[in-house]
């Protein structure tokens, strides 16, 4: 009977909150087609969630999100619309390597919350969070 009722709580706290952590996606490296246009956010354009000053790389998916900084960085964005949001977007274009990886940070130590989403050249349904996932 405790079983039983434990099972339900977990099913009912499930239901409630979502099994995703929509206030923060750490950073990643995804496949993509070379040579498509990507955007990749978390404004509310192709992401879901923003708070707090995040800051975005992407890099070729050939070097680690723990890597993707300085030389080895192809597209960065801090503020994607200064003045307005914090929130980060990047528009690149896919690496020949058919891989991306993103990198989030919080802009000079801040602290953030960044679900990020990218959309594949005229995508409306970006990979890990639009379309109600």
């Amino acid at each position: 009977m405790q079983r039983a009722f434990a099972i339900v709580v977990l099913a009912v706290v499930a239901l409630s909150f979502g099994c995703k952590n929509r206030s923060n996606r750490p950073g990643d490296t995804l496949t993509c087609t070379p040579g498509e246009s990507l955007a990749i956010g978390c404004t509310g354009t192709v992401g879901s969630v923003c708070s707090g000053d995040p800051e975005m790389r992407a890099c070729d998916g050939s070097v680690a999100p723990s890597a993707c900084s300085g030389a080895s960085v192809i597209a960065q964005n801090d503020d994607a619309e200064p003045g307005v949001t914090s929130c980060p977007l990047v528009e690149t274009t896919c690496p020949a390597s058919g891989r991306i990886t993103v990198a989030i940070d919080g802009a000079m130590g801040a602290d953030f919350a960044c679900y990020w989403d990218i959309a594949h050249g005229n995508d409306t349904h970006a990979d890990g969070g639009l379309g109600g996932d």
